[in-house]
Formats: structure tokens, C-alpha cells, sequence
């Protein structure tokens, strides 16, 4: 319920990681870590993959240590308790995951040579953007309201949002210097726009009737090209 870490950016990606993944022993599932990473890493990589594939709810410590092949006073060592191993599992999955679309719009601002090639990006990406399921947005609101309860996993969380809100606020600045964004557009504002819309999908996430895919993309694209794109003549 709480974790599914594949992040649906390209399908053909998403198939050969689940061939793979099917192809392969639990165990070595959570022994993917690669050589040379500390123990720490080792850890958490194979508390990440629990997460992802068993679930919050159905979380086992003693599959991360089969996985990381440590014992249990080796864990203790580098995590405080079982919630401090979550946590971090759950950070380290949210960053990885805003990190990989963070890099598609570095990626897309940084080819993009007109308003109109620009324009047929954006389009796009929000187009690849809605298929992404429904779980990344829950549990990432749930993290939120875990957090509210938890000092240190909030402090974590705050800083990790401040690191992405820069980090768009960056990529929005680059596409403003190419002329592809408005120059009086609120940079900073506008960051924390396009996420608070990625998130707020929740509100049909959590409905009986959804928009779909295909509307949800659309009216994405249109508040963006009306709000911050700069207007062809």
C-alpha cells in the first residue's frame, strides 16, 4: 500500500525492469545494492525494495536483513529503530523518484530551441507525467501526514521539498533565459505550482468517477501554456 517505487516515466523501461525483476530470487531482489556501497547504503537499498515490494503494512526487518546479509545489531548500528529505517527508505524512494522527472524537464528546457518545439514538449511530458499511478501521490500524502506526527521524519521532508522546489525553480529560470517562460513570471511560485497540481490529482485519485489520463493532461498543459509560456505572435 505504502510503496511501489517503479515511477511510470517510459513503459518499455517499466516492462524490461519487471521482466527482470520476475526473472530474478527475492533474495536477489534485495541484494541488488552494487559493490563498494557502505553498509548503511546496503541497508537501505534492500529496505527500499521491501517497501516496494511487500508494502507498509507488511514491512519485514528480517527480509532487509536476508537481503543486505547483516545482522540485526549491524542494522541498530546505522538505524535508530524500524520507523528510522522506514523513514529513510521512504525519503530515499521520494528522491529518487522527484529526482527522475526533475532531469526529464532539465532534459526538455535544455533541447528545446523555439516556443513551439518547447510547447510540444511540455505537452508531452504531461502526457507521460499522467500515467503515473495513482500510489505515488497517496503515499506521498501519507508521508506528508505521517510527518505531522514524527519531528525528525518532518525536518527530513522539509528539507528534501526545499531541494526540489529548488531545484524546478532552476529549471524554470533556464527555460525564462531561453526565452521560453515569461519574464515576469514568479519563478519561485510557479515551482511550487506545478507541484501542488502533480499532487493535488489526489482529488480524483480519491473519487468515484475519475477524469482520466488524457483530460488530466490536457488541463495540465493549458494552465501552464496560459500562466507561464510565452505568448506567440
Amino acid at each position: 500500500m505504502y510503496l511501489n517505487t517503479i515511477h511510470i516515466v517510459d513503459t518499455s523501461c517499466l516492462n524490461n525492469m519487471t521482466d527482470t525483476m520476475r526473472s530474478m530470487s527475492r533474495r536477489q531482489r534485495l541484494s541488488k545494492a552494487p559493490e563498494g556501497v557502505s553498509t548503511r547504503e546496503k541497508i537501505l537499498t534492500c529496505a527500499t525494495a521491501v517497501l516496494a515490494e511487500d508494502g507498509f503494512d507488511r514491512f519485514n526487518v528480517q527480509s532487509v536483513l536476508d537481503g543486505a546479509e547483516v545482522s540485526r545489531a549491524t542494522l541498530y548500528r546505522h538505524f535508530p529503530d524500524v520507523d528510522g529505517l522506514i523513514e529513510a527508505a521512504l525519503i530515499e524512494t521520494f528522491r529518487q523518484e522527484l529526482n527522475r522527472f526533475q532531469n526529464l524537464a532539465d532534459e526538455l528546457v535544455e533541447r528545446s530551441t523555439d516556443n513551439e518545439s518547447f510547447r510540444k514538449e511540455v505537452r508531452e511530458y504531461f502526457e507521460t507525467f499522467s500515467t503515473i499511478p495513482a500510489v505515488f501521490r497517496l503515499r506521498r500524502a501519507h508521508t506528508f501526514a505521517l510527518a505531522s506526527s514524527r519531528p525528525g521524519l518532518a525536518a527530513t521532508v522539509a528539507e528534501m521539498q526545499e531541494t526540489v522546489t529548488d531545484k524546478w525553480e532552476a529549471t524554470i529560470q533556464a527555460a525564462q533565459d531561453k526565452g521560453l517562460f515569461r519574464q515576469d513570471l514568479d519563478t519561485r511560485a510557479a515551482a511550487v505550482m506545478l507541484q501542488a497540481v502533480a499532487l493535488g490529482r489526489i482529488v480524483d485519485d480519491t473519487a468515484v468517477s475519475h477524469i482520466g489520463n488524457e483530460r488530466w493532461a490536457n488541463m495540465y498543459f493549458e494552465l501552464v501554456d496560459r500562466t507561464m509560456m510565452v505568448i506567440s505572435h
